[in-house]
């Protein structure tokens, strides 16, 4: 029989029904995916703690989904349920995909919002606690979450992930999989953009991505006659020079594969670009596009496991540090936790990098 990865459902049970029925249908819809949760395990002996810890003990994947209730504290703990299956998959190094609604308390049922004070707080303190370790996604609505759920678990290949290694080989390692942690943290982080103030779209789905006309000539208005000039004097621009050269090896391979087919065969992408060169410098404008095409690349690259590991060092930061190494200036951004990446890995990931 075909292994399926099994994706445990955690979250509080009263005020999440809808929200965890729309996801375990979307789960079932998927190839080698089976969605375990507490509600479909039926009677038993034990606690209902023991029990799911026991799931989680068995399961590949670990989904949080929470909203504004902190649910139930176990008799001898302090933590509720979900907060301990989260432990319980943190301490087994599984995948864990956290979501948080978008909903405010004022728009959402009063019998969904927590009313203890002291759950209150310790609800506020995970979610704060979620926030320094993991790249949270927010959801709208049942299906909004459920999309986002299949959305990520397809993009992070987490089934395919799972299925191919065998149990015993599979809690993450820190020097084998390091790289793929932070590909992952990646496609989370760079993944969608905020356009309106509680709005994201998928940057796949509306980016357009820059691209360099083949012509030369026309780069900064210059006419025909001026730049055979300032080319036969050796007046232009040392760049010119180079980005000419790359443009007219990436214009002969295109010319010899024969991919000229379309209307916009005088521009060269941002791929073309990469791929023809090992360095390139995007200039422009404040406001332009710069650090939203960088997102994209990275996002676009992150699976390109051969050549490239992207890293974000913005140049604000690299000044901060002294123009000092910039593979150090970013390990020591990701230990000043600028970015969200789980700091438990830091270490790893330095160590890979540098």
């Amino acid at each position: 029989m075909e292994k399926s990865a099994q994706i445990f459902i955690s979250g509080t049970y009263e005020d999440l029904k809808e929200e965890r029925h729309t996801v375990i249908n979307n789960l079932n819809k998927l190839d080698n995916a089976k969605p375990v949760t507490m509600e479909y395990t039926g009677s038993n002996p034990e606690s209902t703690l023991a029990s799911s810890l026991k799931l989680i003990e068995k399961s590949d994947i670990f989904i949080c989904i929470i909203a504004h209730r902190y649910g139930n504290v176990p008799g001898g703990h302090e933590k509720s349920i979900t907060e301990l299956e989260y432990m319980k998959a943190s301490e087994l190094k599984i995948p864990i995909l956290i979501y948080i609604t978008a909903i405010s308390k004022e728009d959402t049922k009063y019998k969904n919002v927590e009313q203890d004070h002291t759950k209150m707080k310790k609800l506020d303190d995970f979610k704060n606690y979620l926030n320094e370790l993991h790249t949270i996604t927010t959801y709208s609505s049942p299906d909004d979450l459920a999309s986002k759920v299949i959305l990520d678990i397809k993009n992070q290949k987490l089934i395919q992930f799972v299925l191919d290694k065998s149990k015993s080989d599979f809690r993450f390692k820190e020097e084998t999989d390091i790289i793929y942690i932070y590909r992952t943290f990646l496609a989370q982080q760079y993944r969608s953009i905020t356009i309106f103030r509680d709005k994201s779209f998928e940057l796949k789905d509306i980016y357009i991505t820059l691209s360099l006309e083949l012509n030369p000539m026309i780069w900064h208005g210059m006419g025909e006659t001026e730049f055979i000039r300032m080319k036969k004097d050796g007046e232009l621009p040392e760049r010119y020079l180079e980005v000419m050269e790359m443009t007219a090896s990436v214009h002969k391979s295109r010319v010899d594969k024969n991919l000229y087919k379309g209307s916009h065969d005088n521009e060269l992408s941002i791929d073309d670009v990469l791929k023809a060169s090992n360095r390139a410098v995007i200039l422009g404008e404040a406001g332009s596009g710069k650090t939203t095409l960088f997102h994209h690349l990275i996002a676009t690259y992150r699976d390109d496991g051969k050549k490239y590991i992207p890293v974000f060092l913005p140049i604000r930061y690299w000044l901060n540090c002294e123009l000092c190494d910039p593979l150090d200036a970013f390990c020591k951004m990701l230990k000043e936790k600028y970015y969200k990446f789980p700091s438990n890995y830091t270490n790893a990931l330095n160590k890979k990098l540098v």
